[in-house]
């Protein structure tokens, strides 16, 4: 997600990924995959909603939906 410079830190992110996390953990199927390319910087946001880095030979960061 991007949110605009103006509005970060304001809780709107979050709000955002609430959203997608919920319909994920409803609509996705049990060990799906689901990957994201994150900026620099921004990474620990994501951490929050339990994604983790890829290797350095594969950018991005990834989870697992377990239900």
């Amino acid at each position: 997600i991007i949110v605009r410079p103006e509005y970060q830190k304001t809780g709107i992110g979050k709000l955002i990924m609430e959203q997608i996390e919920g319909f994920l953990q409803t609509s996705a199927p049990k060990n799906a995959f689901i990957g994201l390319m994150a900026a620099e910087g921004v990474k620990r946001f994501y951490h929050k909603f339990g994604y983790q880095e890829r290797p350095a030979n594969g950018p991005g960061m990834f989870k697992r939906i377990s239900k």
